[in-house]
């Protein structure tokens, strides 16, 4: 498939966004964009209208002309959930812009104007005032957090407001910031901002673990940080921290002592997953007997792949935990897809053996895993591997994977048709690949 293609089909299905407009105009295709556009199927005439305004508005890269195109009444005819929202509020008011500056967020990323980002959210929460809820402050971290853009994503985390509800919402997405982090090489400038951001609520969980989650992080990556001994009450993120220490010190005999000390100290916690209708009743632990979370990062950044292949075979007492994907979810940490291959190849997920109670998801999480080695590889410019990875997912995916939902076979189908146009414009160099976590929306495909 030609990028040109994968897009134009877009078009034609009506599939428009202002993101699908801006990657036509960063592509070469700007002036193919009037054509394309009139060309779509809209089922909706009047969104054309307020899609071509913004996007108009995007390019001048002026706050106030985004602003104002943002505050016209007839923005709600974009998104029905948007509209929902908005018939609560008026243009006037300050929440309606910062219910639709969301809009706006990847198409400015994708045009190159990050910075203008962190400059309409300062401007909206100025106008929320302290105790503004902000609908805008958690889709911007994300964002621009994927796309690399941290100047921008550090300056929104920095003004963000500690309302009850963009923390809950930040929490939800807190890790995947911190793991974007590690992906681009910022544990030294940009993850010791992340461990004091305003979010923190007074005497909170989230708060205690940071600081720790952050030596951890650092160990990680091949600092030279010491985690101190805790003999009593330990603070949370301690036992990750240490664990990280162990492991990165376990084969250096000059840290024979400190290691063992951590490993006095250590007291695992355990928690419980209990399901009485489904007959589950399982245990977990922090600190699993026999296989190391913590070895296998150190590994994966070492390329210790006699270490880390070591570990993918290592039975887990954890029923939760498998040794195998920790593994590769941490060789595609550091980039090195092609080791994580040669372990999903070994390990595959459809033959693992099913935990009793749980329903069979193991030609899903084949696919997940697949993709994100497409991803992987395409990020890091192999552009024939992602396509094979890809070709294997949607392989198994139409053999193996059941849907009964007609509707669920068309969505993972177009998932598809997008995947292959993205990859299409980052081989034929129309899309920087920086942008492909960005447009490739997926959580972790670690279960």
């Amino acid at each position: 498939m030609r990028y040109e293609d994968g897009l134009a089909a877009r078009f034609e299905q009506g599939d428009v966004s202002l993101t699908l407009m801006a990657l036509a105009h960063i592509g070469g295709f700007a002036e193919r964009l009037p054509g394309w556009l009139a060309a779509s199927q809209q089922e909706y005439p009047e969104a054309a209208k307020v899609r071509q305004r913004i996007f108009d508005a995007l390019q001048t890269s002026d706050i106030a002309t985004i602003e104002a195109a943002l505050r016209e009444p007839d923005i709600g005819n974009l998104d029905a959930l948007l509209s929902m929202h908005l018939k609560k509020s008026s243009p006037s008011k300050p929440d309606w812009l910062d219910q639709a500056l969301p809009l706006v967020i990847n198409p400015l990323i994708l045009l190159g104007r990050a910075d203008l980002i962190a400059t309409l959210h300062a401007n909206s929460l100025q106008r929320l005032g302290p105790d503004g809820d902000s609908e805008f402050t958690v889709p911007a971290a994300r964002s621009l957090a994927e796309a690399g853009e941290w100047d921008a994503c550090l300056d929104v985390i920095r003004r963000a407001p500690q309302t009850w509800g963009v923390v809950d919402a930040y929490l939800a997405f807190e890790s995947l910031i911190w793991k974007q982090a590690y992906l681009h090489g910022r544990v030294d400038s940009v993850m010791p901002v992340l461990a004091e951001v305003p979010f923190s609520r007074p005497m909170s969980r989230e708060a205690e673990i940071r600081p720790w989650r952050l030596k951890a992080y650092q160990i990680r990556a091949g600092a030279g940080v010491t985690i101190p001994v805790i003999e009593g009450e330990q603070p949370a993120g301690y036992t990750e921290a240490a664990a990280m220490q162990i492991a990165a010190l376990a084969h250096d005999p000059s840290a024979a002592e400190t290691v063992q000390s951590l490993r006095r100290v250590l007291r695992p916690k355990i928690s419980q997953i209990i399901d009485v209708d489904r007959g589950i009743a399982l245990s977990h632990s922090d600190l699993p007997d026999g296989f190391s979370t913590a070895e296998a990062q150190i590994a994966a950044r070492r390329k210790d792949y006699a270490k880390a292949a070591a570990l993918a075979r290592t039975p887990s007492q954890n029923v939760l935990t498998d040794p195998a994907t920790v593994v590769i979810d941490a060789l595609l940490d550091e980039g090195d897809w092609r080791a994580a291959a040669e372990i999903a190849k070994a390990h595959d997920p459809r033959k693992k053996e099913l935990i009793p109670g749980f329903d069979d998801m193991r030609a899903d999480e084949y696919v997940r895993l697949y993709e994100h080695l497409a991803l992987s590889a395409a990020r890091a410019g192999d552009d024939d591997a992602a396509a094979a990875f890809l070709t294997d997912a949607k392989t198994v995916d139409r053999a193996e994977v059941r849907r009964e939902d007609a509707d669920a076979d068309a969505s993972i189908e177009a998932r598809f048709r997008w995947l292959e146009t993205l990859f299409a414009g980052a081989a034929e160099g129309r899309l920087p690949r920086k942008y492909l976590d960005l447009l490739i929306p997926t959580l972790p495909w670690v279960l």
